[in-house]
């Protein structure tokens, strides 16, 4: 039940440190909280973030607290929004525009390493400081990224449009 909001949703973050939360963007600027896994929502921010869509949302655990979450959401435009407060409140992160693609897709290892993707092969990374352009120029959007951490290295997947896959090793894009 979205009862707070009559917009698409686009995308959901739940992540896994906090087992009822549950964070989701959509058409509208429309970013939903909910703190019983699904059953009441509540809009983040006072309101819409933008008129246009947010097509992102990553919520990632900073210190145990749901107060203190980091949680990105991205859109059109190459916008990025950050709240350091598990989105009570939202304010544009100050590297918003360093590409003017869309950014379909964040997907974070930690609160320090995190990637983001999108139209026109733009490939993002946050280094807990800001956001990096990795890749930008091309035919390909990017759809999806997962990326973790497994046996001390960053690991990677992005999916995209025309059999678009590529995988992260390190800092390397195969």
């Amino acid at each position: 039940n979205l009862g707070a909001s009559s917009n698409t949703i686009l995308k959901l973050s739940m992540p896994p440190t906090f087992l009822n939360s549950v964070w989701a963007s959509g058409m509208g600027g429309t970013v939903l909280f909910s703190s019983n896994a699904g059953t009441t929502w509540t809009q983040q921010g006072g309101g819409p973030l933008t008129s246009n869509s947010i097509d992102a949302i990553e919520a990632v655990d900073v210190n145990g607290t749901l107060a203190n979450t980091l949680v990105f959401a991205a859109g059109a435009v190459g916008a990025i929004w950050k709240s350091t407060n598990g989105g009570t409140t939202w304010a544009p992160d100050p590297d918003t525009g360093i590409v003017t693609s869309a950014l379909l897709d964040i997907s974070c290892r930690s609160s320090t390493s995190c990637l983001a993707v999108g139209a026109n092969n733009t490939v993002l990374t946050w280094n807990s400081a800001n956001w990096v352009v990795t890749s930008t120029g091309g035919a390909r959007t990017w759809r999806a990224v997962a990326a973790w951490t497994f046996g001390g290295t960053n690991r990677a997947v992005a999916v995209g449009t025309t059999g678009g896959l590529q995988t992260q090793t390190g800092s390397t894009w195969t």
